[in-house]
């Protein structure tokens, strides 16, 4: 995202730099506009962090609004400032920043972080294959295992009712990681208890033992994927219901069910994994 600071929108300064620090980067870019070379260097930054949906570049042209030199802290131009939550994370200033390529880059987004945050997106929407893939895959290609990106896995984990593999990431973590995720790790651990008490709640269990004194009950088998569907546990459901298909494609309500419960599933590469399974069968 990128923001010019004008006349028409001074007001907003403070505004666009603090609040819009809160959850990214923002590079502040402050120059002079009767410097030739600042319009080409607007327009590389723009080039650099323009196009990142993680990162704000706000310009601040103070030939237009001089005021504004008072309020932040220029020594020089033209003058490149990253905060974050209204903290300073570094500077840049003088002939120094017309090279501007590996003082931006330290602050951009790497890969595992935008994953992250696609994940959390995901997770937002309710599209929870799909953030599993990503948290996944940021955790894969960190290399850090972060804190906050377990307590991700967790969550999407417990929505999913993945109970014993959400307890089990919460249960590894140390003193330091608990304090690390603060409010988010302990109502992880009061969601997941509550999802515990749901699942016993449910008629699941019963279905199951039923479903175990007779495995070719179809109806019961439709009747505990929909449970499973109902608890967030689809890759269960999608399980059970091939069982059906692969003994009879052409069967119409596990059919349609399946393809409902996919169709609530958004994309990721497991939906589109049980959208061939079944496609096989029928083709």
């Amino acid at each position: 995202m990128i923001t010019d600071i004008t006349r028409s929108n001074i007001q907003d300064v403070q505004k666009i730099l603090i609040e819009g620090s809160q959850d990214r980067n923002v590079i502040i870019f402050m120059y002079d506009s009767d410097e030739p070379k600042s319009e080409g260097l607007k327009a590389k930054l723009s080039l650099l962090a323009g196009n990142d949906s993680a990162t704000s570049l706000v310009n601040v042209n103070l030939r237009e609004t001089p005021e504004l030199a008072q309020m932040l802290p220029v020594r020089d131009l033209p003058s490149l400032m990253v905060i974050r939550s209204g903290k300073l994370l570094g500077s840049l200033e003088g002939p120094g920043a017309y090279e501007p390529d590996e003082f931006v880059k330290k602050f951009l987004p790497k890969e595992d972080e935008l994953l992250h945050s696609e994940a959390r997106k995901l997770l937002e929407e309710g599209n929870l294959e799909g953030a599993l893939d990503r948290v996944d895959r940021a955790l894969a290609s960190s290399g850090k295992d972060p804190v906050q990106y377990r307590l991700t896995r967790a969550d999407v984990l417990i929505k999913l009712n993945r109970l014993d593999e959400a307890e089990g990431i919460l249960q590894a973590m140390t003193i330091e990681d608990q304090l690390d995720g603060g409010d988010y790790y302990s109502t992880l651990q009061s969601t997941l208890s509550l999802a515990r008490q749901a699942l016993a709640d449910s008629p699941v269990e019963e279905l199951k033992k039923r479903l175990e004194q007779e495995p070719d009950n179809v109806e019961l088998i439709i009747e505990l994927a929909a449970q499973y569907n109902s608890l967030n546990q689809k890759t269960d459901a999608l399980d059970l219901l091939l069982r059906v298909l692969r003994k009879d494609v052409s069967h119409q309500d596990a059919k349609k069910t399946y393809l409902d419960i996919l169709e609530t599933m958004g994309s990721s590469p497991v939906v589109s994994a049980y959208r061939r399974k079944l496609y096989t069968l029928m083709y």
